[in-house]
């Protein structure tokens, strides 16, 4: 009896679990929909939390959804939780990095943007966001070292990103 019962904790875990990584990616999938979809998709990640609170991923993408929503102080906390959860997420790294950026402090940012590489060197977006920092502070060298960078490690990324790159390195030169 007391294993059965052992044996049906664990099975509803992983039914828990199950469900969600299933409600992740379903709000994964519409947070990279529409305007509109940014709140639904907030709303199932904090479900999602409800089950499985250490994913940092789910941290990750409500900060990314609190930035398109201008919630920016909101998706800082999300970042630095998944920080907290994962010290090795590059990608909460360079959020991070975003987010000085946006408010002036390209010191600070380029500070994450670095721990970013650090984490993931093959991080093209990281490349270009540092780029981007360097070429606010007018270090248009390093700027265009960063831009060449991310467009060699674009290659098969998004056509839209590294067309982003690409103005960038233009303006630099």
């Amino acid at each position: 009896r007391d294993r059965q019962s052992e044996f049906d904790n664990i099975f509803r875990k992983a039914a828990d679990l199950q469900y969600a990584n299933a409600l992740f990616y379903y709000a994964y999938q519409i947070s990279s929909h529409p305007y509109e979809y940014y709140t639904e998709a907030m709303a199932l990640f904090e479900k999602v939390l409800e089950i499985n609170p250490l994913n940092d991923r789910i941290y990750v993408n409500m900060g990314a959804c609190s930035s398109f929503l201008f919630e920016y102080e909101d998706a800082f906390g999300y970042y630095q939780k998944a920080l907290e959860l994962n010290p090795e997420s590059d990608i909460a790294e360079e959020n991070i990095g975003n987010y000085y950026r946006q408010e002036g402090d390209y010191e600070l940012s380029i500070k994450h943007y670095r721990r970013a590489l650090e984490l993931n060197p093959e991080n093209h977006r990281a490349y270009n966001n540092i780029g981007i920092a360097y070429y606010r502070l007018g270090d248009y060298e390093s700027a265009e070292v960063a831009y060449e960078k991310a467009m060699e490690l674009n290659i098969e990324a998004e056509e839209v990103a590294a067309l982003d790159t690409l103005t960038y390195y233009n303006a630099a030169l």
